[in-house]
């Protein structure tokens, strides 16, 4: 949302009713059918995991560890795990 463009109220929620980049990515990935789709949306929970896996050693070798924002990012990174073993039980016929 270019923010120079927003003038008044109409305008603001005519720019927020707009697609965004990660609708017109969505479409791309459903043209592509659902093997593709499925493969993207494994591929992204994939790096997800990794993302918290990083993030959690990162604050486990912090001078300063804080309990909590490890239980959280735990309690996450375990939900993605799950999902992921969810989707790859996924048939899509591919």
């Amino acid at each position: 949302m270019n923010l120079e463009n927003i003038t008044n109220v109409n305008d603001l929620l005519e720019a927020n009713e707009a697609p965004s980049e990660a609708d017109a990515i969505m479409k791309e990935v459903l043209d592509a059918g659902v093997v593709v789709g499925h493969e993207v949306c494994t591929r992204l929970v994939e790096a997800n995991i990794s993302l918290h896996k990083k993030q959690l050693l990162e604050q486990l070798q912090a001078t300063e560890v804080d309990a909590v924002e490890v239980l959280l990012w735990s309690q996450d990174l375990q939900k993605l795990e799950t999902a992921l073993e969810l989707l790859k039980q996924v048939n899509v016929g591919g």
